[in-house]
């Protein structure tokens, strides 16, 4: 009998200690890869900048979302927009006379607030869902799968557009939305580890011991799925971020003067022209479009970039090959 047990003991240790060296390993890759470093980087500096767009465009630039520069509308002598450096604005106004630089930053304020509590909505929905189906199986599996099945078929931007008409579309109205009706690809996801996981020898030890079934999905079979759940997150932002863009661009998202990098896109292109010349309002002022949309672009790409290193780095072979 002590023969026997001390062979268990020893082939359910490489088990235990495995995750932990993939762990160690990812960190130790992540803190090498210079381009996912400089990434996340531009992308903390973006969130804190737009997260805290009270402070930055009241104290630096002296300007709030709303604030319309009357005093060098009755300077000019031609109408709003102002290009760059005009009565101090460093990148203009828009059609209001209001500064572009601090309504970009607001407009990060609300696309990143979709992205990031989306993403959260539907980690947590996902996630959570998909380990009871993988887990419990059954008649659990059954129904979660139809559920997923049924999101699968109905086109979301559509049925965003005509929940619409319905729902006052704020940034948490809009995030709850895009959560509850975005959950599938991270519960499946979860769902395909999980059954393979469940099956463990350190899974089916826990479960000799009498561990409960939350106790061994939260303790034991979470831990190893995080880290495919942080790589769904990025691609959740994303999608979130651009999902709103699209609803604000077409004004049927975030309700104006609540400026968002998509309503920001529609204000540069609304007026086609002027009636002295017939120049393209959009030629003439260009900045209008240039600076949400490569706000907008930079974001999206860093984020990119950190759910590809995130990916690389929890992949051995990806890490071998690099």
């Amino acid at each position: 009998m002590r023969d026997s047990s001390e062979v268990r003991v020893s082939s359910a240790l490489p088990f235990t200690a495995r995750p932990n060296l993939i762990k160690s390993a990812a960190l130790r890759h992540l803190l090498t890869d210079k381009v996912t470093l400089l990434a996340f980087f531009v992308l903390l500096l973006v969130t804190v900048l737009t997260l805290g767009a009270d402070l930055v465009a009241g104290n630096l630039l002296g300007q709030q979302r709303d604030t319309i520069d009357l005093v060098l509308v009755g300077q000019q002598p031609f109408p709003p927009p102002f290009p760059a450096g005009v009565g101090g604005h460093i990148l203009g106004t828009d059609e209001l006379a209001r500064d572009m630089l601090a309504r970009t930053i607001y407009a990060g304020q609300v696309s990143l607030s979709v992205g990031y509590l989306t993403a959260l909505i539907a980690v947590v929905v996902g996630a959570g869902l998909g380990m009871l189906a993988g887990y419990l199986g059954g008649w659990v599996d059954t129904l979660v799968g139809a559920l997923m099945q049924i999101l699968v078929n109905i086109p979301l931007f559509f049925l965003m557009i005509i929940l619409s008409f319905v729902v006052i579309m704020t940034v948490p109205n809009i995030s709850l939305l895009i959560g509850l009706l975005s959950w599938v690809g991270t519960a499946r996801l979860v769902r395909g580890q999980v059954l393979g996981l469940k099956y463990r020898e350190y899974v089916d030890a826990a479960r000799v011991m009498g561990a409960s079934n939350l106790r061994i999905m939260v303790k034991h079979i979470l831990p190893n799925v995080l880290s495919t759940m942080l790589v769904v997150v990025g691609f959740d932002i994303s999608g979130a971020i651009l999902t709103e863009a699209g609803l604000s661009y077409l004004q049927f998202g975030v309700v104006l003067p609540v400026p968002s990098w998509g309503n920001l896109l529609a204000g540069s292109i609304r007026a086609t022209s002027t009636p002295s010349d017939g120049t393209l309002l959009f030629e003439r002022n260009i900045w209008l479009f240039l600076l949400p949309a490569a706000s907008m672009v930079i974001t999206l790409t860093c984020i990119y970039l950190v759910t590809g290193g995130i990916r690389d780095a929890f992949d051995p072979r990806l890490r071998r090959e690099k």
